[in-house]
C-alpha cells in the first residue's frame, strides 16, 4: 500500500486525513515550532484522523470489504538538554484506533511506538543584534517497536494499517529550521523514516514528512500566544508482506 497526504493546519485544529489507506501506528511525525527554546519541557499532543478503506477480495469473499477507520492518539513528549547545543526528544504515544467493518468493529488500542531523537544546533543567531534571526536543528534517532502489531479481527486477519505499532525498529533523520523577523516568522520541518522488516516479515514503506508553517508572536501581559497556519505533506512508500 502507498499513500500521499497533504494537510492544511491551523493552530488548535486538526484536519481529517481523507482517502488514506495507510495511517494509524505507521504514521510519521514532525517537531514543528518548538516552545521555550532554551529549556527542558514536557507536553501533550493529540491527533485524530478519519478515512475509508476498500479491502480487496479475499478467499471466501464475493465483493471487496468497505471499512470506516478512525485513529486517535495522545502523545506525551518532551525535550532535554544534555549539552548546550544538543537536544534530546522523546515521544511516548497512546493509540486508540477503530476499524468499523460491515460485520464487526475492531478496536486496536494501547501504547504506541516510542521514538527518541537527538538534534544538534547547527545554527543559532538568536543572541545577535540582527532583526532577522535563524535557528537550524538537524539529527535523528530511532523508533522502537513498543506498540502491539498483532491485533486481528474475527476472521483472524491482521489490519496492518490500523495497529498501535509497526513491530519494527526504524531509523529517523530530521531537520528543523526557523526564521523570525520581529514578531513574525516561518518554520520548515522535514523528516525521513527508514523502516525495517518486523517479526511478521511485514515491512512498512519508508516515510517522508514535511511541513511549512507561518506564525506571529502575540503578548498580552504575562501571556504569550503564537497563532500559526501552514501546510503539511506526508508520503509513504509501498507497504508489503515479504512472505
Amino acid at each position: 500500500m502507498k499513500h500521499t497526504l497533504l494537510l492544511l493546519c491551523v493552530v488548535g485544529a486538526h484536519m481529517q486525513a481523507l482517502a488514506c489507506d495507510v495511517c494509524g501506528g505507521a504514521s510519521g511525525s514532525y517537531l514543528g515550532i518548538l516552545p521555550r527554546f532554551n529549556d527542558h519541557f514536557i507536553g501533550l499532543s493529540a491527533q485524530y484522523q478519519q478515512f475509508n478503506s476498500t479491502h480487496p477480495v479475499m478467499t471466501g469473499a464475493a465483493t471487496p470489504v468497505e471499512s470506516a477507520n478512525y485513529t486517535r492518539s495522545i502523545t506525551a513528549w518532551g525535550r532535554f538538554y544534555p549539552l548546550r547545543r544538543l537536544q534530546v526528544f522523546a515521544f511516548v504515544p497512546y493509540v486508540y484506533n477503530t476499524a468499523v467493518e460491515p460485520t464487526e468493529t475492531v478496536l486496536m488500542d494501547g501504547l504506541g511506538d516510542v521514538r527518541v531523537l537527538a538534534n544538534y544546533m547547527v545554527l543559532d543567531t538568536r543572541d545577535s543584534d540582527s532583526r532577522v534571526l535563524h535557528t537550524l536543528l538537524a539529527g535523528g534517532g530511532i523508533k522502537a517497536p513498543t506498540g502491539r502489531n498483532d491485533v486481528v479481527n474475527t476472521e483472524g486477519i491482521i489490519l496492518s494499517n490500523m495497529q498501535p505499532g509497526t513491530g519494527s525498529w526504524d531509523l529517523v533523520a530530521n531537520i528543523n529550521y526557523t526564521l523570525r523577523a520581529g514578531k513574525a516568522g516561518v518554520n520548515a520541518d522535514a523528516s525521513y523514516r527508514y523502516c525495517t522488516t518486523n517479526t511478521r516479515d511485514y515491512r512498512y514503506g519508508d516515510r517522508v514528512n514535511g511541513a511549512l508553517t507561518g506564525f506571529y508572536w502575540l503578548e498580552t501581559g504575562s501571556i504569550s500566544l503564537l497563532p500559526q497556519a501552514g501546510a503539511r505533506y506526508e508520503y509513504s512508500a509501498t507497504d508489503g508482506n515479504l512472505r
